[in-house]
């Protein structure tokens, strides 16, 4: 390592910790200690957990919809920040919050897997100080300071994607993840074991990792570097200052997941309470294809009562996404999907009135 190289290096560090002080400093003032944070944080969980029914045998530990980006511009003018985000599924949970800057961030998914990754995923977050680290510690390879654009960072994750895994910095993560999530007492020790699993599969791939492992989908590389319609960073791992806000939503443990089903009684209905209780609104719903298989499956109705429950901002929004190969207006040629967003009130509407029969009317709505 050379002068330069060492003196920006010492920098890094000194910024980091200074970071890490400022964040600790203003729990104190705010009047509430991590240890505090933690114990909310898991007492909610708890309190709002069902017992899992979706197949343990679900693997989405990443997302295959490549439209997510194409939205990013429209949420930002049109969701109103300062809300609830409630969601379902992976990390474009992430980049959407990213976005649209919620008060709090609540990840609704029937499967236990879904909750294992997140928890993973929040500790991962706290132990990592920036954007960087986060990645280093993800993949565990090391590489250079991350570039500011797009297309330089693009590069470096195809660089990076040669380099073999780091197995001593693995499993020198490995250990602080289990420490870190051991404080919140929510896991068994298999459970310990299946959160080391995934981040073992997560890890050997790195940036070229794809949803399921299928090469009909985007890497996570391309999703990280891929711009929104005007050209800017998409993702929560594109850009420092979104890393930094989704960090700031997981140390203060305000990015809960909860397992439960969208279209059952019980925790959905127990969310729309505690919104209630600590006058809460809710601004944006992201329910991927999810609402697909509710029709399918004739659960559409008991969904749309539940959703009925939620304390609803004025101008909240859905967002939802086709995974099948549709014609829609708002469809970026040569993705993989379709995403959009509509007024969440309106949807509610057309909903109670019978006029959402078939999947595709979901994408008609206005």
């Amino acid at each position: 390592m050379n002068l330069m190289q060492s003196s920006f290096t010492n920098r890094r560090k000194c910024l980091l910790q200074l970071a890490s002080l400022s964040f600790t400093l203003n729990l104190h003032l705010n009047g509430q200690s991590q240890a505090q944070t933690d114990n909310n944080f898991s007492n909610t969980i708890k309190q709002l957990d069902d017992p899992p029914t979706g197949p343990s045998s679900a693997d989405n530990l990443m997302t295959n919809e490549d439209s997510i980006a194409s939205i990013m511009d429209q949420i930002s003018k049109e969701v109103p920040k300062g809300q609830v985000y409630l969601g379902v599924g992976p990390d474009q949970n992430y980049s959407l919050m990213g976005q649209l800057e919620p008060s709090h961030g609540f990840i609704l998914d029937y499967r236990k897997k879904n909750q294992l990754l997140h928890l993973f995923q929040k500790a991962l977050v706290e132990i990592s100080a920036d954007r960087q680290t986060y990645l280093e510690n993800f993949w565990s390879r090391n590489f250079p300071e991350l570039p500011i654009g797009l297309n330089d960072l693009e590069n470096r994750l195809k660089t990076i994607a040669h380099q073999p895994v780091n197995e001593s910095l693995l499993q020198s993560t490995k250990e602080k993840v289990r420490k870190t999530i051991l404080k919140w007492n929510l896991l068994n020790e298999q459970e310990f074991q299946e959160i080391a699993t995934i981040q073992s599969r997560l890890a050997g791939p790195g940036p070229d990792a794809r949803f399921l492992a299928l090469k009909i989908y985007p890497t996570l590389g391309s999703l990280i570097t891929m711009p929104s319609r005007s050209g800017q960073p998409s993702h929560w791992l594109g850009s420092e200052p979104s890393y930094a806000g989704i960090r700031r939503l997981h140390v203060s443990g305000r990015i809960l997941p909860i397992v439960g089903d969208w279209a059952a009684t019980g925790s959905i209905q127990r969310l729309a309470g505690y919104f209630k209780s600590n006058k809460l609104q809710v601004g944006c719903v992201y329910m991927s294809d999810v609402e697909f298989f509710l029709l399918r499956g004739g659960l559409f109705q008991k969904y749309i009562v539940n959703l009925a429950e939620l304390p609803l901002h004025p101008d909240s929004r859905i967002i939802r996404t086709s995974t099948r190969e549709i014609r829609h207006p708002e469809r970026i040629p040569g993705r993989s999907s379709t995403t959009i967003v509509r007024p969440l009130r309106r949807f509610l509407e057309f909903a109670k009135a019978g006029k959402i029969k078939v999947w595709e009317d979901l994408f008609g709505v206005s």
